[in-house]
């Protein structure tokens, strides 16, 4: 008497095209959201600079980026005390420098600053969103609601340096949820103490 050859079913392949659906799904939104950040801004005036933070980012970012480094400044009128230049050390100096010396023009790299800020603040509250456990769907409405805020109207051709925090805060939060979830490292000496004499 032959016993029938049991059917095995193989879950494993269905959960690998579903992760291969996901992933695919995830590649269009942040394609989506790139195309979104950047596309319409490099479109916005070409050859034209908007009359962002300041002009010295523009005109010579190298001699910014080494006065930068004193409280002194004495190429501004008879020489004056810098509050500011030390802001502009790490990203902004560096990003126009680069495109500088690259020889992009710079209504493209000022652009590519501002889509990049744009894309930054997407991303990062799409990463918490996902963190959060907010459905595929539900990500990509909270990092549209959020890159698309009329907050930006005010200062991303004004004073886009103002923005890099809003650009951040969706990383930060959720690196900070990553973090609790994970639990720290060894525990703290003063509470193992506490426990010991509470124990003795």
């Amino acid at each position: 008497m032959t016993l029938p050859t049991p059917t095995i079913h193989e879950p494993a392949a269905d959960g690998d095209a579903l992760g291969a659906a996901g992933r695919r799904r995830s590649r269009l939104q942040l394609v989506l959201l790139a195309v979104l950040a950047y596309v319409p801004l490099l479109l916005t005036h070409p050859g034209q600079i908007a009359a962002d933070t300041k002009a010295y980012l523009y005109l010579d970012p190298a001699r910014l980026l080494s006065s930068a480094r004193y409280m002194w400044n004495p190429n501004v009128g008879m020489g004056t005390v810098t509050h500011q230049n030390i802001g502009y050390l790490f990203p902004m100096g560096p990003w126009y420098w680069c495109f500088h010396v690259l020889g992009v023009p710079t209504w493209i790299a000022q652009r590519l600053w501002m889509g990049t800020l744009l894309f930054a603040a997407a991303t990062g509250v799409r990463y918490l969103a996902r963190l959060l456990g907010i459905s595929e769907w539900g990500q990509l409405a909270a990092a549209l609601t959020y890159m698309l805020t009329p907050y930006l109207v005010d200062y991303l051709a004004r004073t886009s340096a103002i923005l890099m925090p809003w650009a951040g805060l969706g990383w930060l939060v959720g690196f900070i949820v990553l973090a609790v979830r994970k639990g720290g490292g060894a525990t703290p000496r003063c509470s193992r103490s506490s426990s010991r004499s509470s124990a003795g």
